[in-house]
């Protein structure tokens, strides 16, 4: 049975599709509400959500309008909830890579050949290379718990300073760090170099 409370906190991502018949509209669920937790954990995007739906008692809250509605949903162990959440925002590239393949576009390609990614999500959902200097202490934080792997990580050079320079970074910028987190936390890797 729902419960609702007031709140104002935009956490939570709008869910866009929401299943005939699945257990989410089976609970109440519908497009345009705000998932904000599973089992008390906050849902950022579709990897929380599929990350945390698997168990077989969820305790779901989602906001719609102004007011917090919690439910309960007994399932089967990996059972979908049935609904689909917005796209996240992609987490923009912000090298100046001497070989960056984006600034080699010509004009008039379609906008989504422009987009100069580099997110450790699409990575891991889409097999998308990521440089990892974009990644913060949170961002390997749940990769090592959600043991999101594998990720695909261009090296370019092992120098810092020599990659410092093919990312157009003013400063050296090591990927040995990341290389050994991944390897200490047991998760696997894909690599790749780029000869000039």
């Amino acid at each position: 049975m729902a419960k609702s409370s007031p709140s104002k906190n935009p956490s939570g991502v709008i869910i866009d599709h929401v299943e005939p018949d699945g257990l989410g509209q089976q609970a109440g669920v519908r497009v345009g509400d705000r998932l904000v937790t599973i089992n008390g954990e906050p849902i950022r995007d579709a990897i929380d959500l599929r990350f945390h739906e698997v168990d077989e008692q969820l305790n779901i809250a989602f906001r719609r309008g102004e007011r917090m509605r919690r439910v309960r949903i007994d399932k089967e162990y990996g059972d979908s909830l049935g609904v689909e959440l917005r796209p996240f925002k992609i987490r923009q590239c912000r090298n100046k890579c001497v070989f960056c393949f984006v600034h080699q576009q010509p004009a008039g390609v379609r906008a989504s050949a422009l987009i100069r990614d580099d997110d450790y999500r699409l990575s891991f959902l889409h097999g998308a290379y990521i440089t990892g200097t974009n990644l913060t202490a949170a961002d390997q934080e749940r990769i090592a718990d959600q043991r999101l792997a594998p990720l695909y990580i261009s090296v370019q050079a092992i120098d810092p300073v020599l990659r410092g320079r093919l990312l157009g970074r003013p400063k050296p910028t090591p990927v040995t760090p990341l290389l050994d987190f991944m390897v200490e936390h047991d998760l696997t890797f894909h690599t790749q170099v780029v000869l000039c």
